[in-house]
């Protein structure tokens, strides 16, 4: 009797002690994939540093030591490894912690270094022109392609390039959006329309820009009553 108590006994220890092995290796194996997952992510961190300084995006240091982080996760991860997880799991949990906060710094870092580049090299194009050149007949086709031109070149400006490719791709959007919004200078609209069309549009157009010409082709196509004359707040001050 006594030694089938026994018995029991121990095949009950022995049914703990292999769950807390299991636990165990299960613990090892989810901090293992944690500490490779993190270097991956330092190992993309620098090269987006190395990619973007190459192209004149970013010009000064990271915020913090990249290099000096993606060798200290390296060497925790080899030493986790060697240790097969016996390093005290807090250590390591606040280590990853503090990995994963720098690395969040950076990317930010990285992605208003690039947007501030994106912004400063979108061209400018005037919402309001577009909408009044929409109006011509035949220039609609013009119009939606710039439209969508602009859209795919705002879609990359918002995104943190992963590759050269990728600046390269932003670059050929903007080249795309500066070709389709100089073609507009043709037949359908004159020069000197254009050009009205752009300044009254923007900040304003001077008065001897409303040449005899341009008042026609705007009466022509319905446009005249879209503008009106305004002094310069700089000149004329409110009585």
């Amino acid at each position: 009797m006594i030694e089938r108590v026994q018995g029991v006994t121990k095949g009950i220890r022995a049914r703990k002690e292999a769950s807390l092995d299991a636990a165990q290796q299960q613990g090892f194996v989810t901090r293992r994939d944690e500490l490779r997952a993190l270097r991956a992510l330092l190992g993309k961190s620098c090269g987006r540093v190395t990619i973007l300084r190459s192209r004149g995006v970013v010009r000064g240091l990271p915020p913090l030591d990249l290099d000096g982080l993606l060798n200290e996760v390296r060497s925790l991860h080899a030493n986790f490894l060697q240790e097969r997880g016996s390093i005290k799991e807090a250590a390591v949990g606040r280590q990853l912690g503090r990995v994963r906060d720098a690395l969040s710094v950076i990317d930010k870092w990285l992605l208003d270094a690039w947007k501030e580049f994106a912004t400063n090299n979108l061209p400018s194009v005037n919402e309001s022109t577009l909408s009044l050149l929409n109006k011509v007949p035949g220039v609609e086709p013009k119009v939606s392609a710039l439209h969508k031109a602009i859209d795919r070149a705002k879609i990359r400006a918002e995104r943190l390039p992963e590759s050269g490719e990728d600046i390269e791709a932003f670059n050929s959007s903007v080249a795309q959006v500066q070709q389709l919004w100089s073609s507009f200078g043709t037949d359908q609209i004159p020069a000197d329309v254009l050009t009205f069309l752009r300044m009254a549009t923007n900040s304003g157009a001077p008065l001897d820009t409303l040449t005899v010409s341009v008042r026609a082709w705007l009466e022509e196509h319905s446009l005249v009553e879209g503008f009106s004359v305004r002094p310069k707040s700089s000149v004329f001050r409110p009585l």
